[in-house]
C-alpha cells in the first residue's frame, strides 16, 4: 500500500470541502450562489487535477512531482529558500483579512488592492488607480447592485456606531 504525503491528503480534504460546499449551497438565493460556485468549481477542479497527478505517480512509483525547472516540488521548504516569500504571502493574506473585517470588503478590498499593486507589484500609480477602479466597478457595480450580494457591516462602523 503507497504512503499518503501530506500534500496529496491535503488535497483530498480540499476537494471534501468543495464538494460539501457545492453541495450545500444548491439551495441558496442565487446571488450567494453565483459567488461560493464562482470559487468552489475552480478550486475543485485545480485540486482534483493535483490529487489525480499525485495518485498517478505514487502509481508509477516516479518519485516527487518536479517544476519547470526540474527541481521537485516543495524543496524551497526543505531548502529554506522560499521562506521570506511564503511568510510575506500570508502576511498579505492576513492583512486583507483584517482589513476586510475592519473596514468591510468593499473597503478593505480596494485598498488592498490598491495598495499591492503599487507597492508590491510596483505599478505605476496610474495604473494602480486604473485596476482598483475597475475592480470598484466590478465589487460595488455587478455584485452590489447588480446581483445583490449582501456584505457584512465593517466591524469599525459597528465600534463607532455609525
Amino acid at each position: 500500500m503507497p504512503k499518503f504525503k501530506l500534500d496529496t491528503i491535503f488535497a483530498l480534504l480540499c476537494i471534501v470541502v468543495f464538494c460539501f460546499t457545492l453541495i450545500s449551497s444548491w439551495s441558496w438565493d442565487p446571488a450567494s450562489l453565483l459567488f461560493v460556485w464562482f470559487v468552489s468549481i475552480p478550486g475543485l477542479g485545480c485540486m482534483s487535477v493535483f490529487f489525480a497527478r499525485q495518485l498517478i505517480q505514487m502509481r508509477r512509483g516516479d518519485g516527487e512531482l518536479t517544476s519547470q525547472r526540474g527541481q521537485p516540488l516543495g524543496s524551497d521548504v526543505v531548502t529554506g529558500r522560499g521562506s521570506r516569500e511564503e511568510v510575506m504571502f500570508f502576511g498579505r493574506l492576513f492583512g486583507l483579512l483584517v482589513a476586510i473585517w475592519l473596514l468591510g470588503f468593499e473597503i478593505g478590498a480596494l485598498l488592498f488592492a490598491l495598495i499591492y499593486l503599487r507597492f508590491k507589484a510596483r505599478e505605476s500609480w496610474p495604473l494602480s488607480i486604473v485596476l482598483t477602479a475597475l475592480l470598484a466597478a466590478l465589487i460595488l457595480g455587478i455584485l452590489g447592485k447588480l446581483l445583490h450580494v449582501g456584505w457584512p457591516q465593517a466591524t469599525l462602523r459597528l465600534w463607532l456606531g455609525l
